[in-house]
């Protein structure tokens, strides 16, 4: 009996180690992630619903490249994203004035939802109306996605303050390289050559499914958390941001006039323009090399485009989670800026010089992996501008500038298809180069427009306490 006492306390000691071992190991983990107590909710909720928004974005994404790839050939990809952008700025126009004006999880949920009807429809459409397929998917793609993306980051904004989105970000926007690598590879293995491809015969629109499905899973986590939600403090009160935006969407013309008059926003205008535009010319680039290599099946092109965000984001994961943070805050919102196209450009060069599989992937990867810590600062950035005119810039930049830099982009490509066809790789690569190049220089000049803008605001006694406040951060920030 006594035996059986003196080892049950020793159980119970163990116990008690090996707990104390295990909150050691979560305290260690929370010191290096950086994330405080209290923001705990708010980061698992945005983790979550990003996740699976990003989950359908792999999907999507991947099934437009290969459809229209095997369907059209390759030289017909840059036609159809212009009309992929020209349908995102209609958009955008219909949806501006919606997104400033109502609640932003509800405005999620109910676009969600009819992302989903719409996706249902078209993989019931199939190949047997082509054009009605390739319109219901463009209105997801093009309307319901990019409208979904600007509500999404206009959430995290909302939820966090200047100094607090600086090591919250990093966090939040791994989800989106966790859903890299989900998505990703559930295409790799279901799909061409995968290893459970052999045993269950997945094709390019079968995707849709699993498209529909992620979203549904966003709106589900949504009304989860809204169950056990508590109360967060927010930066604006709700009745008082909608009262402000009013007369900042009663047109687009007053919202071009703002952009044009600020210095800050018309330099960050011009970066995403030229983000946009080199991500799409290397998007265009890596296709081109997987239908040439890969006899345009379309089982076969998309299960590289799978794989490659399979491995990118592997790499970038570890990036975002334990070295973004941690160089947000070293090196601050600018320099974290600068580094995207200067880590990306000498690799941009060796693709220029010789066009292979191996440059083609390290640039395009190098773009991507460093493109998470630039969204980290960007959003950053934003903060340097009230709420009310930041969630009208937002839908302006997503809608407009980012659709135009596409534009410009596939407008090029389509240029060097014409007149330069037995070329079109070595002129996109030189074109992408120049562009990179164009973003640092724009970058440099950049830190100073930034905090001008910043102490330019603190003068202006007009804002709210809360506000004010928020701009003192900045000017904490590196």
């Amino acid at each position: 009996m006594k035996k059986s006492i003196l080892h049950c306390k020793k159980i119970k000691q163990k116990m008690k180690i090996l707990g104390s071992y295990q909150k050691n190991i979560i305290r260690k983990i929370q010191t290096l992630i950086d994330i405080a107590p209290h923001e705990w909710f708010r980061v698992w909720y945005l983790f979550l619903i990003t996740f699976f928004f990003m989950v359908g974005h792999v999907f999507g994404h991947a099934i437009i490249l290969a459809s229209v790839t095997t369907t059209m050939g390759i030289y017909a990809l840059p036609y159809f994203l212009i009309i992929a952008a020209v349908f995102a700025m209609v958009g955008t126009t219909v949806f501006a004035r919606i997104i400033a004006k109502y609640d932003k999880p509800k405005l999620f949920v109910g676009l969600s939802l009819a992302a989903v009807v719409t996706l249902v429809a078209a993989y019931i459409v199939g190949d047997s109306h082509l054009y009605l397929f390739y319109s219901l998917v463009l209105l997801v793609v093009s309307v319901f996605q990019v409208q979904l993306h600007t509500i999404l980051a206009l959430m995290k904004e909302h939820k966090f303050s200047p100094l607090e989105s600086q090591r919250t970000f990093p966090v939040i926007e791994s989800s989106e390289l966790l859903a890299g690598i989900v998505g990703g590879g559930v295409i790799s293995l279901f799909i061409g050559h995968g290893f459970f491809a052999h045993y269950i015969h997945l094709s390019v629109n079968d995707f849709l499914l699993f498209w529909a499905g992620a979203l549904l899973l966003a709106v589900i986590t949504h009304y989860v958390f809204l169950f056990f939600e508590k109360r967060q403090p927010v930066l604006v009160a709700a009745h008082e941001e909608n009262e402000n935006l009013m007369h900042f969407t009663d047109s687009l013309q007053q919202a071009y006039k703002y952009f044009s008059e600020n210095k800050f926003l018309r330099n960050i205008a011009f970066f995403v323009f030229l983000q946009f535009a080199v991500f799409q010319a290397f998007e265009f680039l890596y296709t081109f090399y997987l239908s040439s290599h890969d006899d345009s099946h379309g089982e076969s092109i998309l299960h590289g485009l799978g794989y490659y965000v399979f491995i990118t984001s592997i790499i970038g994961i570890f990036l975002q989670v334990f070295v973004s943070s941690f160089i947000s805050k070293k090196l601050g919102v600018v320099k974290n800026l600068l580094l995207h196209p200067f880590l990306t450009l000498p690799v941009g060069f060796l693709m220029q010089f010789q066009f292979s599989q191996g440059s083609v992937i390290g640039a395009k990867g190098m773009f991507d992996v460093t493109k998470q810590i630039a969204k980290n600062a960007y959003m950053s950035s934003l903060y340097a501008i009230p709420d009310n005119i930041r969630q009208l810039a937002k839908p302006f930049l997503d809608g407009f500038v980012a659709q135009l830099g596409i534009i410009f982009s596939t407008g090029f490509l389509i240029l060097f298809e014409l007149f330069l066809h037995d070329h079109v790789t070595l002129a996109a690569s030189i074109f992408i180069n120049i562009l990179l190049f164009t973003m640092i220089i724009v970058l440099f000049y950049f830190r100073e427009i930034y905090t001008g803008q910043v102490t330019m605001n603190l003068k202006n006694f007009s804002y709210s306490e809360e506000e004010r406040f928020s701009f003192i951060e900045i000017l904490g920030q590196k």
